[in-house]
């Protein structure tokens, strides 16, 4: 089996809400059979009182054959679990590692895990988590392509008059990231090219109807929402 072992830097990440969340050095170690990437987290606790916290698995995207499990700081979790409630105490930080655990089972091709963050009564404004995986066909290496971290805040007012901004926040290292908004046929209602790492999106003049909104990039998407204007 050939190995290969990566370090990548992962820029911190902090959101405006009850609780502030950072990553750092991303490892990765393994073979085609099995790779681990793992991640240090900070999520600081930015209130006075104890918040209701759950990690979970989100979404996931990989060749037939492969599998996954993922690890929060509470514990691991198989392919078909993806969720933990825990409490983050006031003025007080978790200070743990999150992995995932990919099987690509000596297949090759490239997939994705995504795990969020979020208060148990405020999942709109979840912190979302990408990790990525490739084996090449030629050479049977392994590699991760990146993994991401992205906030997509739910829009405000939320129904809206038609008028009403959302707020983004991005890794710096992503590329060709767009935001882009469609109506319940999948029209695409509205879009345009995402330049900063940070920044708000104003929408106006909308009709009434329910939207779905997102940030993606060409490879996947990082976070979506759904919106009502009235």
């Amino acid at each position: 089996m050939k190995y290969l072992y990566l370090l990548l830097f992962i820029p911190v990440m902090a959101f405006s809400q009850n609780f502030s969340f950072e990553t750092h050095e991303s490892y990765c170690a393994g073979e085609a059979s099995e790779i681990v990437i793992e991640s240090p987290i900070f999520i600081y606790n930015n209130t006075d009182q104890t918040l209701s916290m759950r990690w979970i698995r989100t979404d996931y995207d990989y060749p037939e054959g492969w599998s996954h499990s993922h690890c929060d700081p509470l514990g691991c979790n198989p392919e078909g679990v993806g969720k933990r409630d825990f409490l983050l105490l006031p003025d007080n930080e978790l200070n743990e590692y999150i992995n995932v655990h990919f099987h690509p089972n000596n297949i090759a091709g490239n997939g994705w895990v995504q795990v969020s963050v979020f208060e148990i009564d405020d999942q709109e404004n979840a912190v979302t988590l990408t990790f990525n995986a490739e084996v090449d066909e030629t050479t049977g290496l392994f590699s991760i392509n990146q993994q991401y971290a992205a906030y997509l805040s739910q829009n405000y007012p939320n129904p809206s008059n038609g008028n009403t901004a959302i707020n983004y926040e991005i890794d710096g290292k992503l590329n060709d990231v767009t935001f882009t908004l469609t109506d319940v046929t999948g029209r695409i209602v509205y879009q345009q090219p995402i330049n900063n790492t940070k920044g708000n999106i104003q929408l106006n003049n909308l009709p009434t109807g329910i939207y779905q909104y997102n940030l993606s990039t060409t490879q996947m998407v990082l976070a979506s929402k759904q919106m009502m204007v009235k």
